[in-house]
């Protein structure tokens, strides 16, 4: 706050490149880095902001736990403070979040709004995914999910676990590449993948409540309804069970339920 109690305006900024998926183009984010760079703003230009978030890389949560205002330009919003709950698992910082996604760079540096016109910026080599995990997981949109825990049960690649009452993303590098299908059945529409290119599950947001609702309930009754996913999920359920009759029989039979 300065004297008059007005909030200090933002001096420092995290830069998204995007290269894995090209949600955002890299030299529109290299031009909006150059601007505020040359307007004095203190920024950080990174490759691949899901990765930071996917292994809470230090430099992230020390960005994300500096009291002073920060702007984070990237893909979608919704999917940048789904992406910043998913560190912090709790409030979110008072972050301005800019949307870059197809914008060139003199749009992307008017989304920004800083007063520094579109000035050359450093050509970068483009990291490759083979070079490593493509970040690719989703990320809950906390506004939304009511923790009904049907992405749970609908992963075969235990990526979510229910604990206390919230889902979370426990297992990021569990999930399968180029699948979005936990969030085509959220109820909630909840669930957020900042690499998809499809709204809202991309992280735009919801404007029209009553269809997106009807079609989740139409993709469930699709995607269950399909053979093999549906004897996947039946295949795992009976393998749960017999876990725990085997774990049972090992304790002498004695349950966590209450005795007869």
């Amino acid at each position: 706050m300065d004297p008059r109690g007005e909030a200090a305006p933002a001096t420092r900024a995290v830069v998204c490149r995007c290269v894995w998926s090209r949600r955002v183009e890299p030299s529109a984010a290299d031009a909006v880095a150059a601007a505020l760079a040359a307007a004095g703003w203190t920024v950080r230009t990174v490759d691949d902001l899901c990765e930071a978030a996917a292994v809470a890389a230090s430099w992230w949560l020390e960005w994300l736990r500096e009291p002073s205002p920060g702007v984070i330009c990237a893909c979608r919003p919704r999917a940048v403070r789904a992406l910043m709950a998913h560190t912090l698992g709790g409030a979110l910082p008072a972050v301005r979040c800019v949307d870059l996604v197809a914008a060139d760079a003199t749009e992307a540096v008017r989304r920004v709004g800083t007063a520094s016109a579109v000035c050359a910026a450093p050509s970068r080599e483009l990291r490759s995914a083979a070079e490593g995990w493509l970040p690719w997981f989703p990320v809950i949109d906390p506004a939304r999910c009511t923790a009904c825990g049907l992405c749970v049960e609908f992963c075969l690649f235990g990526v979510y676990e229910l604990k206390e009452g919230r889902v979370r993303v426990a297992r990021p590098a569990n999930c399968r590449p180029r699948c979005p299908a936990c969030s085509r059945i959220c109820p909630e529409i909840a669930i957020v993948f900042p690499k998809y290119d499809e709204p809202p599950m991309d992280g735009s947001e919801v404007t029209d409540e009553a269809s997106e609702r009807a079609r989740a309930v139409r993709e469930r009754l699709e995607m269950l309804g399909g053979g093999e996913l549906r004897d996947a999920l039946e295949a795992r359920r009976r393998r749960a069970l017999a876990a725990r009759a085997t774990a049972e029989r090992a304790s002498g039979g004695r349950g966590s339920g209450p005795s007869a």
